[in-house]
C-alpha cells in the first residue's frame, strides 16, 4: 500500500498525541472533554497509545520502526514518498515539530473540525520523551538533540511565522502551545 491516497474526510474532533512527558495527563483530560474524539499520533506514539491506528511523521526513514514498535498494524502518513510511508500527502507547508505537524495534518488534510494536541507543549521538557517511549528525541538529521537551548525557540518562530491562519480550530492541553493557540472549550 506504500504511498496510497487517503480519501476519507473526517468531521468532529481529533485528539493528536505527541511524546512529551505530559502526554498521558493531557490525554486523560482531553478524553473527558471529548469522549467521542478519534485518537491519532505522531512518530512512535502508537507504541504507547493503543487506540492510535494512524500516525504522522516528518521522519520518513523511521516509519518502519514505528510500525514494528506498535506491535500491531498501523498506518504511517507523511509528506515524503518512502517505502514505509503508507499515505503520502504533498503538503510541504506542514511545519514545526512532528507533534504540531500531526495536528495540522488532522485538521487540514484529514478534515477534522477540531483538533486537540496532547503531549505537545513545546516547552523545555519536550526534549525529553514520556516514560516508555521507544525511541530517543531526534533532529531531522536523525541524530540526538543537542542541548543548545534552541529547540523550542526555533519551533516557536517557525509556527508563528508560518501560521497563515492554519491553527484555527487547533488547541492544546498544555504548555506553550496551549498559551499560544488556546485550550479546548
Amino acid at each position: 500500500m506504500a504511498n496510497a491516497i487517503y480519501e476519507t474526510k473526517h468531521r468532529g474532533c481529533a485528539i493528536v498525541c505527541g511524546a512529551a512527558p505530559s502526554l498521558f495527563a493531557d490525554l486523560e483530560e482531553a478524553r473527558l472533554l471529548r469522549p467521542d474524539a478519534d485518537i491519532y499520533g505522531c512518530n512512535n506514539t502508537a507504541a504507547l497509545v493503543q487506540e492510535i491506528e494512524h500516525v504522522w511523521t516528518h521522519h520518513h526513514t523511521l516509519a518502519g520502526q514505528y510500525k514494528r514498535d506498535a506491535k500491531r498494524p498501523i498506518f504511517v502518513h507523511g509528506n515524503t514518498q518512502y517505502p514505509d510511508i503508507d499515505y503520502f500527502w504533498p503538503a510541504h507547508w506542514i511545519c514545526g515539530s512532528s507533534g504540531v505537524g500531526s495536528a495540522l495534518w488532522a485538521k487540514w488534510l484529514l478534515g477534522y473540525d477540531e483538533v486537540i494536541m496532547c503531549g505537545i507543549p513545546l516547552t523545555p521538557e519536550s526534549k525529553v520523551y514520556v516514560d516508555g517511549y521507544p525511541t530517543k528525541p531526534m533532529k531531522n538529521s536523525q541524530t540526538e538533540w543537542a542541548d543548545d537551548g534552541n529547540f523550542n525557540t526555533w519551533h516557536h518562530q517557525v509556527l508563528i511565522r508560518r501560521d497563515e491562519g492554519r491553527f484555527q480550530g487547533i488547541t492544546s492541553m498544555s504548555g506553550w502551545t496551549r498559551e499560544t493557540f488556546g485550550a479546548p472549550k
